[in-house]
């Protein structure tokens, strides 16, 4: 399986509805002790399934990425990311209950240039900011 081959073309949301999405991911479904995703459902969206770890990727998500990808360390087994051509990306390390969220616009105005290095980056100094 091909695992570059997958139904999406990024994150299409604000930063406020991504990070909302984002806290119900990291508390088993519920925002504010309101249930909008199911437990079945959150553990779907973030958990390889058995037998295709070696594809890393669960529902919608990259679930190995983080190293390699970005080059900062969250946690290491259970961070999970979601990147967008434009140049956002969304990274979630449920362990230290942090979500970062960058809204980039890489093509405008030509479809030129990466934003692999300003992903690392910002990883970094949040992951540095935040987790002791």
């Amino acid at each position: 399986m091909n695992r570059e081959n997958s139904g999406n073309s990024g994150l299409f949301s604000s930063a406020e509805d991504l990070a909302l999405l984002a806290a119900a991911l990291m508390n088993g479904g519920q925002i504010n002790g309101v249930s909008v995703l199911g437990k079945q459902t959150v553990e779907a969206m973030t958990t390889m399934p058995r037998g295709f770890e070696h594809i890393g990727r669960s529902l919608g998500w990259e679930n190995d990425a983080m190293p390699g990808k970005y080059g900062c360390m969250l946690h290491p087994t259970r961070t999970f990311s979601h990147t967008g051509h434009t140049g956002t990306a969304i990274v979630i390390d449920p362990v230290s209950k942090l979500a970062i969220v960058l809204l980039a616009h890489r093509v405008h105005p030509e479809d030129k240039g990466t934003v692999g290095d300003l992903r690392a980056k910002v990883c970094n100094a949040v992951g540095a900011a935040v987790i002791e």
